[in-house]
């Protein structure tokens, strides 16, 4: 499937912005797709700060719609912005 690159940006810019606000992310099942709400600040997962773990889950996601790791790179900077 194509993913509207622009569209898919403005949407994860705000998905950001929601997981920090509220504190989770949306995970799925490896095998089933099936959804959950995790803690996206589990200490654990905080490496560096508390955002570490939000990031890593937005690359992730850019990986998987088949953004080029230069685009992820540059993203992840404007976030760091928001």
């Amino acid at each position: 499937m194509k993913i509207d690159k622009e569209r898919a940006k403005r949407f994860l810019k705000e998905y950001y912005k929601l997981c920090i606000k509220h504190g989770f992310i949306i995970s799925a099942c490896g095998c089933c797709d099936s959804p959950w709400l995790f803690n996206a600040f589990e200490p654990e997962f905080a490496e560096e700060d508390e955002f570490c773990f939000v990031q890593m889950h937005i690359e992730h996601l850019m990986r998987e719609a088949g953004f080029t790791p230069e685009e992820i790179k540059s993203f992840i900077q404007e976030l760091k912005e928001v």
